[in-house]
């Protein structure tokens, strides 16, 4: 793991990411059938994510919730609300959605403050309307406490917060080593290893 896991440290220093190293292991791989050639070496996996360090510099995409690579991590409010705006939303719907939110509400006090109906108005056309309200308990929650949590298992426990919303702010905002896996990257992963079962059944 030597040179792999000094490369996935890289990357969570890098793009406010939860270390590489960890994405393989969110898979069971043990009885599941992998391509015709030998499993990855340490210097594979090092190889593969130094090309991604080298990618995302070149390519990352500018977003108004995104710090760039090299730069301080994300207030943690931009990050929450990007992800919570971001669940069954494309980037595209959510780019000035989100700029509106906060040139309206530009701080989690001041989301915190505003009447319901407002909140709820401003979310119109994003759907899954469960989300607002949830957004709204939570902006709440997070002012009683003085602050966002910086851990995966206090950030569970604030409203409408999962495992991938938690991890991703834990890892993106406060640099905390969490593994924040979606469908994406668990697509990835599984192709990687050459999984050739479902992802859900091989999460299992």
């Amino acid at each position: 793991e030597g040179r792999a896991g000094d490369v996935a440290d890289e990357v969570a220093a890098r793009a406010g990411m939860a270390a590489a190293r960890r994405i393989f292991f969110g898979f069971r791989t043990e009885g599941l059938r992998h391509f015709n050639r030998p499993c990855h070496s340490g210097g594979m996996l090092a190889s593969a994510a130094e090309r991604l360090l080298t990618h995302y510099d070149r390519h990352a995409r500018a977003l108004p919730w995104r710090s760039p690579p090299g730069s301080p991590p994300p207030d943690p409010y931009l990050v929450w609300l990007s992800e919570v705006m971001l669940q069954q939303t494309t980037v595209a719907t959510v780019k000035p959605r989100f700029r509106s939110f906060i040139e309206r509400w530009p701080t989690i006090d001041a989301l915190a403050s505003a009447r319901d109906e407002e909140v709820l108005q401003e979310w119109a056309g994003l759907g899954y309307y469960a989300r607002a309200r949830n957004l709204i308990a939570c902006a709440r929650r997070v002012v009683a406490l003085g602050g966002f949590p910086d851990t995966e298992t206090e950030l569970r426990k604030l409203p409408g917060i999962g495992a991938y919303t938690a991890a991703a702010v834990a890892a993106i905002a406060f640099r905390q080593r969490a593994t924040a896996i979606d469908t994406n990257v668990a697509r990835v992963v599984a192709r990687y290893h050459g999984i050739a079962r479902g992802i859900d059944e091989a999460r299992d």
